[in-house]
């Protein structure tokens, strides 16, 4: 049995724990041509991106949309990640998990272009937030229905897996012990045990961060002549930015994807020892079967 499961996550950071995670699990990154990929995956990218409206698209919804991040394979199993986006990027999700859907005949006299030892699923990654696991929960099942319409028996818990019209999906939300928060808030513990004076020391640095400058420097154009102005939105979050400053103690210019994806902060034995990696792993499990 061929099974493909695609991941559809917020972001790179996401993506890049992720990775981090599975790799521990015997995954192996499958970095090929399309063409080059087995088949049912194959013929399920390349017709994402015939689907696409490309010209509709602007350039970040085309890196998004057609191809995935990251694969992942173990023997059978492809693991696909996309790095969509947050609560903007409804619609790109639900077009995505449109094409997908459409690919499985709903009735007896539809021809599947896919074979019978091809099993399909769809999971989803969200931060909880300040709205917690079961706001994101009733998002997902909303999500579900845009496309799938009403469904018997949606989600209620964190974690779970459901086939639907022919369709596997799963929804998972990362979060504290509250049922609260984001990705970071699980990372930074790990990253930060056996290391805590360099996340100190990090955090110190952080502290010469000055809000006014966190606004967005803009060149405006006033009558001809080119000033510098700040825009009002503010970019910056302290845990993201002390991913990224621990990250540089190892890999130079690196981005926080780098820092999650290959250094030491995140290890072996604190992967195998984390609660939260370890329902991770329970949850991918439940696709592989």
């Amino acid at each position: 049995m061929t099974r493909i499961i695609l991941t559809l996550c917020e972001g790179p950071h996401d993506v890049a724990f992720l990775y981090r995670i599975l790799k521990t699990e015997g995954y192996q990154s499958f970095n090929k041509k399309l063409q080059e990929f087995p088949t049912p995956i194959a013929d399920l990218l390349i017709e994402e991106v015939k689907l696409a409206d490309v010209e509709e698209l602007k350039i970040d919804q085309v890196k998004n949309r057609l191809l995935p991040r990251e694969v992942l394979h173990k023997t059978d199993t492809y693991i696909l990640f996309y790095a969509i986006g947050g609560d903007s990027k409804a619609e790109l999700r639900k077009s995505l998990v449109d094409s997908i859907y459409a690919l499985i005949p709903q009735n007896e006299n539809e021809i599947s272009p896919l074979s019978d030892d091809t099993d399909l699923s769809v999971i989803y990654f969200f931060d909880a937030d300040n709205q917690g696991v079961e706001a994101r929960i009733k998002q997902i099942n909303s999500e579900i229905i845009s496309v799938l319409g009403d469904i018997a028996d949606p989600f209620e818990n964190n974690g779970e897996k459901k086939k639907i019209k022919g369709l596997n999906l799963g929804g998972f939300v990362f979060s504290t012990n509250e049922g609260k928060g984001k990705l970071e808030d699980i990372l930074i513990p790990m990253m930060k045990e056996s290391n805590e004076k360099i996340f100190e020391d990090a955090a110190i640095f952080l502290e010469n961060a000055d809000p006014e400058r966190q606004k967005e420097l803009k060149l405006i154009d006033e009558d001809g002549t080119l000033k510098e102005t700040r825009g009002k939105k503010v970019k910056y979050d302290i845990q993201k930015s002390l991913v990224g400053v621990v990250g540089q103690l190892q890999r130079s210019g690196s981005s926080n994807v780098v820092a999650i994806r290959f250094t030491d902060y995140v290890s072996l034995d604190k992967i195998r020892k984390d609660q939260n990696c370890s329902q991770i792993i329970t949850f991918f499990k439940l696709f592989e079967q």
